[in-house]
């Protein structure tokens, strides 16, 4: 800022609106969504953020309801509309997803992924991923490569 550099201008204008939208995003209240199909989508977008955000800390399903705003009843019923399967399922299904990834792409443990996932047993976690995907992890692995 201090120094006249080439282009400083230009980057003074840059870092200016990156925060604009930055206050803008942080100060404006979330639109209100019109239609009722669109809150609905709306409702399931923060779920899936939240999922992503927060899936290895097994959190109770009930936790995600609250901060989505909705009852644990009616978070099943849109997932059960948008995904086709539970709201507990959905996240089963994600966890299930990063197993399979790290079981493929890293050479960690089934012990370590079992820990990395948030899974306080490691017998727990292979009795989860073969009821999900039908085999053991240990199989899995095998198989894939």
């Amino acid at each position: 800022y201090s120094e006249d550099h080439d282009a400083r201008e230009m980057m003074l204008h840059s870092l200016l609106g990156a925060l604009l939208v930055w206050l803008n995003r942080q100060y404006l209240p979330a639109r209100i969504a019109e239609d009722k199909a669109e809150r609905k989508r709306s409702v399931m977008r923060h779920f899936s953020r939240l999922i992503e955000s927060h899936y290895r800390e097994h959190m109770p399903l009930i936790e995600y309801s609250r901060l989505v705003g909705l009852s644990a009843t009616h978070l099943n019923y849109l997932c059960r509309e948008f995904y086709g399967c539970s709201a507990l399922g959905v996240l089963h299904q994600r966890l299930m997803l990063e197993a399979r990834r790290n079981l493929q792409y890293t050479s960690m443990t089934i012990a370590q992924l079992s820990d990395y996932l948030g899974f306080t047993d490691a017998a727990y976690f292979s009795r989860f991923f073969r009821r999900y995907n039908g085999e053991s992890p240990k199989a899995f692995r095998k198989n894939i490569k």
